[in-house]
């Protein structure tokens, strides 16, 4: 395309060069009306077509009246919920999605009586926070945690009462302790693990601090 506008240019000033010899003014004129069309087209052609990484797509919030790009658009969804044993309260995860990654794994607490969220404070990390599992009174929610490290998944346990982790010495292991639940009391957290070397259910007492396997049947 480059080179087409400058074959046309040239011919233009030859042209415009063969008419001031001759002193033929309206051919120069319209010679140069010609080159001045040839510039304004390759500069407009150029800028919109073979520019395109320049671009950006832009989206509008009609609700809101807000206009953001496509960097900006990010989606959530609300999976893996618990519900206390009174109904109260449920517990679950945010997926938030930019893009085609996953950005973050949260967990969010409902409360179903005040109908709004529950401000949780230090539970949820860098990392992936999944599969949360909330006591009978709503206090205490277990969870796994990959916040040490992308492949090692870890237990955890949340006190709501008192905005703070909780811990649980003797219960985790360097490999992947995985899928817990929690008594309505909040003393007994059953999970899976791969620590003997294959998938098996174990509970944790954190009364006595003990792991013990689920005997298979």
């Amino acid at each position: 395309m480059f080179k087409l506008f400058k074959n046309l240019l040239l011919v233009g000033v030859v042209l415009i060069r063969s008419m001031l010899r001759k002193k033929h003014l309206a051919p120069v004129i319209i010679s140069v009306l010609l080159i001045t069309g040839c510039i304004i087209t390759y500069l407009f052609v150029h800028k919109t077509f073979l520019s395109v990484e320049e671009t950006n797509i832009i989206y509008q919030d009609i609700v809101n009246n807000e206009f953001f790009t496509e960097g900006d658009l990010a989606m959530k969804f609300r999976t893996l919920p618990s519900i206390s044993a009174d109904g109260r309260y449920i517990v679950y995860n945010d997926i938030i999605i930019e893009g085609r990654d996953i950005k973050d794994i949260e967990i969010r607490l409902y409360d179903r009586k005040e109908n709004n969220l529950v401000d949780i404070p230090n539970i949820n990390s860098k990392g992936w926070d999944l599969y949360p599992s909330i006591s009978k009174d709503g206090r205490f929610i277990v969870f796994q945690s990959n916040r040490t490290g992308k492949h090692f998944w870890n237990i955890y346990l949340y006190d709501t009462k008192e905005q703070k982790l909780v811990d649980l010495p003797g219960l985790n292991t360097f490999l992947p302790d995985i899928n817990p639940s929690i008594s309505a009391d909040g003393n007994i957290i059953t999970f899976a693990s791969v620590r003997t070397g294959r998938l098996d259910i174990y509970t944790y007492d954190r009364r006595d601090r003990k792991v013990i396997p689920v005997p298979s049947f």
